[in-house]
């Protein structure tokens, strides 16, 4: 069984939203802890709580559609790829680059104190994610996707400038 770079940052990207996605379902309040010493102090609402919540489980939603989307967890029976692999590739890899941006804004200006350390390995991550994802819609190895629509039983010569003993079989045929 050979791994195509699409299928491997389907499922790296989907357990890095995995990861990030259970602690904000289990702890909420441990979320806003994370960023700096005078976070610590502040009260999280039950507003707050419930958008954290609802933030991991689009996390994990993201994850999924990620895995199915590109055809890494096949769905069929025949075990055809999907054709929104492409598509999923870009949209996901956007993703974390807009992220990586985002993060490393926030890292230059950490809110409520702190150094922003967290920001920058965050950005740094979502980076890589978003780099490898983008190498690997552009170099994309599947090869039964290569010419799938092309009719392999007519020959592809042709006699012009020289003149080609298989292209005048073909046209006496």
């Amino acid at each position: 069984m050979s791994y195509l770079p699409k299928d491997i940052f389907a499922v790296a990207a989907a357990g890095y939203l995995t990861v990030l996605a259970v602690p904000q379902l289990a702890f909420p309040e441990m979320a806003l802890g994370t960023w700096g010493p005078q976070a610590r102090s502040e009260t999280q609402s039950a507003a707050e709580e419930m958008l954290a919540r609802t933030v991991g489980l689009c996390q994990l939603t993201l994850a999924l559609i990620l895995v199915v989307g590109t055809g890494t967890l096949p769905i069929t029976a025949d075990g055809r790829r999907p054709a929104t692999s492409k598509p999923v590739l870009f949209i996901s890899a956007t993703y974390f680059a807009i992220q990586a941006f985002l993060a490393m804004l926030t890292a230059k200006n950490p809110p409520l104190g702190g150094a922003g350390h967290q920001f920058k390995a965050s950005s740094i991550i979502n980076g890589a994610i978003a780099l490898f994802g983008y190498g690997s819609l552009l170099f994309n190895a599947d090869k039964h996707n290569l010419n799938e629509n092309s009719d392999h039983s007519k020959p592809r010569v042709g006699n012009y400038p020289f003149k080609n003993v298989e292209s005048e079989k073909a046209k006496a045929n």
